[in-house]
C-alpha cells in the first residue's frame, strides 16, 4: 500500500444530485453546506459520464470542538 491507497481509503466519495448531497454524517443536506464542511476535502466537477462529487474524509478530526456558551 502507497502513502496514497492510505489517504484514498481514508476519504468517501459521495455523488451531487441536483443541488443536494446524501452525507454520511447528516444526512441529506445542500450542495452549499458541504462547502462549509470541515470534512470536506475536494470537489470532483462532473463529465459528459460522470456524475459530480464530494470528496470527504472519512476519519474524524482530531482538532474539532464543539462550542457551547
Amino acid at each position: 500500500m502507497t502513502p496514497s491507497d492510505a489517504n484514498n481509503s481514508q476519504e468517501r466519495r459521495v455523488r451531487v444530485v441536483g443541488d443536494r448531497v446524501a452525507c454520511w454524517r447528516l444526512g441529506s443536506v445542500e450542495l452549499a453546506r458541504c462547502r462549509e464542511c470541515l470534512y470536506l476535502v475536494r470537489m470532483e466537477a462532473g463529465g459528459a459520464t460522470a456524475p459530480p462529487h464530494v470528496v470527504c474524509t472519512a476519519a474524524f478530526l482530531d482538532d474539532e470542538i464543539d462550542f457551547v456558551w
